[in-house]
């Protein structure tokens, strides 16, 4: 499966200035990667004199990459991609991932958030993918700063998005967005449809429970920013969402946002190539990130039905057989 390594190698080929004339060439940075992605181990524990270590790729990484770099770099990739949806409008997914962080050094990249046990905090990256169909792709990512605005993110995510060629059906977000007044307030401005789970704060423990009815669709304003409020109470539970979109039916409104469960079905199978360093460069940390994200795209442009750990080691295997070029 020549695609899958690829991606990789591509990666590599565009991000690193590697010379004619250098020791370790684009193939075995590729192999290093592919290596530490197959076994989803420490990039620093992966030895042998066929390839480079960590330390040398930290430095190519550090040498020549910026996190605006390696982001313009996967979005070229991931547009070359997206060639074949040919302007289909796509339901975007929008939501944060973190990576543990487990050192003692913090930083304007390390968050307060403790995902695992044992971790001192987290490296948090805004995400977005896309359904269009059967097909699904990670479309955008980029580490967040501790003192980032997350509505100018969100908007430049938009931007990223449009200039791709991308039209949003819909955009899909959990309550940590659905939340926040200034989000809403963006997409209201740029004409784009949403849907968002939204907290259940005090008023709305108070609507839910003097419900008589088991689905309620009204006008709402969240911090003065007009919205619409939709609860679809059953026996056991009741969805809350904020959302400019009206429908007749509640089972509408839910049968689209359980489509946001992609995003975290893809997180899941993402980690699965998780390539960890104990590096706290966020450039080296933003690259690993993203040769993980093109690998996943790449196993699900496939038309064949194969494990992503097994489509992984076979990616580790066709760079080893330098069975691809930079294209």
């Amino acid at each position: 499966m020549q695609i899958e390594a690829n991606k990789i190698l591509d990666f590599i080929h565009k991000t690193l200035s590697i010379k004619q004339n250098a020791v370790w060439k684009e193939q075995n940075y590729a192999e290093l990667v592919a290596t530490a992605t197959s076994y989803n181990t420490y990039l620093e524990t992966v030895n042998s004199e066929a390839m480079p270590n960590s330390d040398t790729l930290h430095y190519r990484i550090n040498a020549d990459t910026s996190v605006s770099g390696l982001m313009n770099t996967f979005l070229k990739l991931t547009k070359k991609q997206l060639r074949k949806l040919r302007g289909r409008k796509a339901i975007v997914i929008v939501d944060y991932t973190c990576e543990p962080f487990f050192g003692y050094t913090h930083g304007d990249w390390v968050h307060g958030y403790r995902p695992v046990p044992g971790s001192r905090g987290c490296y948090k990256f805004l995400v977005a993918s896309i359904v269009v169909g059967e097909q699904r792709y990670f479309v955008y990512a980029k580490p967040i700063g501790v003192n980032d605005d997350e509505t100018f993110e969100l908007w430049q995510m938009l931007a990223h998005l449009h200039a791709l060629g991308i039209k949003a059906k819909t955009l899909l977000m959990d309550r940590g967005f659905a939340r926040d007044s200034e989000n809403l307030d963006l997409l209201h401005d740029l004409g784009i449809k949403y849907l968002g789970l939204y907290p259940k704060y005090r008023n709305i423990k108070k609507i839910v429970g003097k419900m008589k009815r088991s689905f309620i669709n009204r006008k709402f304003r969240v911090k003065g920013i007009p919205t619409r409020l939709v609860v679809g109470k059953d026996k056991d539970f009741a969805w809350v969402f904020v959302t400019n979109m009206e429908f007749c039916e509640f089972r509408k409104y839910l049968q689209l946002y359980k489509k946001r469960w992609n995003i975290e079905t893809g997180f899941r199978v993402h980690d699965e190539a998780t390539i960890k360093t104990k590096s706290i460069d966020i450039r080296v940390r933003y690259f690993l990130f993203i040769a993980a994200l093109l690998l996943y795209n790449a196993w699900k442009s496939l038309r064949i039905a194969i494990s992503f750990k097994r489509f992984v080691i076979c990616a580790k295997w066709s760079v080893a057989r330098n069975e691809t070029k930079p294209t």
